[in-house]
């Protein structure tokens, strides 16, 4: 079983014990164990969807931003009705826990009916292979995003290192790839005016340090965005 699952399995007991309480008229431990059953649902679509908290604190109100900003508005993984029941539920959660007064017997029948609606929800995206699917093909497209940008940033090298050599040809090179989007050109040269250097490349550079008979060239491929 993994992880999510794991959660998941903790959300339908924790639904299970809301809709016991309902049946026993026990409605605040009904709602407290209804908003339990909806975080640990979201919590296992957010572990599938490769979404973490930082060192694993899974906090309310990181679960709370993450599932409805990400799964359901940006990834459009569960459908938009579900988006008002987590924070919905922690409402009456919160009065249960902490309030004076009882969780009613209608909210915390809702409250168990909406929590196994989200339930439900995450379970049939699993079931559907849908969320795992939506994070191999993000996966897929960061790829390629990463391939494109250091093909571009390899273009703009060799668009660099020619312009040079018009003008400096007896000039040696190598490329350093700090990250995807980051690369410094090493110059080497007898001569080394800045403004030429600036003039020479027009543009194609974020910075250029010069010492002596050496140039770093910073490349600005970080502002040239792949096609």
């Amino acid at each position: 079983m993994t992880e999510a699952e794991r959660y998941l399995a903790k959300a339908k007991e924790s639904l299970a014990s809301s809709r016991a309480d309902v049946r026993a008229r026990r409605y605040n431990s009904a709602a407290n164990r209804a908003y339990y059953a909806a975080f640990q649902a979201a919590v296992a679509a957010l572990i599938q969807a490769g979404i973490r908290p930082e060192n694993d604190d899974w906090g309310h109100r990181f679960v709370m931003s993450q599932f409805s900003g990400k799964l359901i508005r940006r990834r459009k993984l569960l459908p938009g009705v579900v988006r008002s029941i987590l924070p919905d539920l922690f409402n009456h959660r919160v009065k249960a826990d902490y309030g004076s007064e009882n969780v009613s017997v209608r909210h915390s029948r809702g409250a168990s009916e909406r929590a196994a609606r989200l339930v439900a929800e995450v379970s049939a995206a699993f079931g559907l292979g849908a969320i795992r699917e939506a994070r191999s093909a993000c996966g897929s497209e960061q790829m390629k995003t990463t391939r494109a940008v250091r093909a571009k940033a390899r273009e703009l090298i060799q668009e660099v290192e020619q312009a040079i050599l018009r003008e400096y040809p007896d000039c040696e090179f190598k490329a350093i790839e700090r990250g995807p989007k980051d690369y410094r050109l090493i110059v080497r040269s007898d001569r080394a005016d800045l403004d030429d250097i600036h003039r020479i490349l027009d543009g194609r550079t974020a910075d250029i340090l010069v010492d002596h008979d050496i140039w770093i060239v910073i490349l600005a491929e970080s502002t040239r965005q792949a096609a």
